[in-house]
């Protein structure tokens, strides 16, 4: 099982604008809504509980380990992508897998409410 808090940006796109601090958690800047900036960690971000999928009662694979299981060649393609040299040019088949998974993912929040709307 994945687990239940499930996020809806991946934790390794959030570490890429990780704020590094000795011995704790990595946390990211985030925005809200009429509210200041603050900082928080990472597993605490972009994220809700069973956001995809509730656990299967029978222990089934759900809609969340299917996506967790994606991530891990996922993360390691978007590592290479951002770690070629500024100006040299990404595999078009590179991109298109990266940005077909975060706008399935994304696009959609409980209730109906699209990301896109500022919506919680």
């Amino acid at each position: 099982m994945a687990g239940r808090n499930q996020h809806h940006i991946p934790r390794f796109l959030q570490r890429a604008f990780g704020v590094k601090r000795s011995g704790k958690p990595i946390e990211i800047w985030t925005f809200k809504q009429d509210q200041s900036a603050t900082k928080e960690a990472i597993k605490k971000t972009a994220v809700d509980v069973d956001f995809y999928s509730s656990p299967s009662p029978d222990g089934t694979p759900t809609l969340d380990d299917k996506i967790t299981d994606a991530e891990t060649p996922l993360a390691l393609l978007t590592r290479a992508v951002r770690d070629q040299a500024v100006g040299s040019s990404v595999c078009g088949e590179d991109a298109a897998a990266i940005i077909t998974q975060l706008a399935t993912r994304t696009f959609h929040r409980p209730g109906g409410r699209r990301a896109v709307d500022g919506a919680r």
